[in-house]
């Protein structure tokens, strides 16, 4: 069911056009800088959207403008690992890698985060529900690395509307997001979304 879901959501998410996309993008930063787990924090990690995902590339530079410290994924899809790397500077620190041409950090800008300094995690994914489920992209990467993060950091997830449904299947070692930012709506799940001091 999984899969399924998945594929039909990246279709819709995929067909959108770019112009609905980007307003869509725009509306979506907005709440989110506004939210105070956001404004409150201190040092956060974001992922560097792809393809149709949400556009994170100006909640990434306005969190450097604002002088917070920035952590991006980077990927090892041998060992099926993610660490996170601090950015300072989001055109010469990314590069863009193969096979998906995701962007992350150069080999000579690794500069590697201990995950139990963050207090925020803005995370992708490609379902959501009301309960605060996610389905990812299928590899794992955010369960594991989550594995490793304190229970009280904030992890936020931002998505189109359209992949929000209202409930979705759950196992074990799924790990629900606190607050869903959508174009629609702020969805927060769990108290310990309130940011720490």
């Amino acid at each position: 069911m999984k899969k399924e879901l998945r594929a039909g959501i990246l279709n819709l998410r995929d067909g959108m056009p770019l112009a609905i996309r980007n307003e869509r993008s725009s509306i979506i930063e907005k709440k989110l800088l506004s939210l105070p787990q956001y404004t409150i924090s201190k040092t956060l990690m974001s992922f560097c959207s792809f393809g149709s995902e949400v556009n994170t590339e100006r909640i990434i530079k306005h969190a450097l403008e604002s002088g917070k410290r920035v952590a991006v994924p980077k990927v090892s899809l041998k060992n099926k690992s993610m660490l996170i790397s601090e950015l300072n500077d989001y055109e010469k620190d990314l590069v863009s890698t193969p096979p998906y041409g995701i962007l992350e950090p150069s080999c000579r800008a690794v500069r590697p985060v201990n995950p139990m300094e963050l207090d925020l995690i803005i995370m992708p994914g490609v379902v959501f529900d009301r309960e605060g489920g996610r389905i990812g992209y299928g590899a794992g990467f955010y369960d594991r690395f989550l594995e490793k993060v304190p229970e009280n950091v904030c992890r936020m997830a931002i998505a189109f509307d359209l992949q929000l449904v209202n409930k979705l299947p759950k196992e074990p070692h799924d790990k629900l997001v606190d607050i869903l930012v959508t174009e629609k709506e702020i969805l927060h799940f769990n108290l310990r979304s309130i940011p720490k001091d």
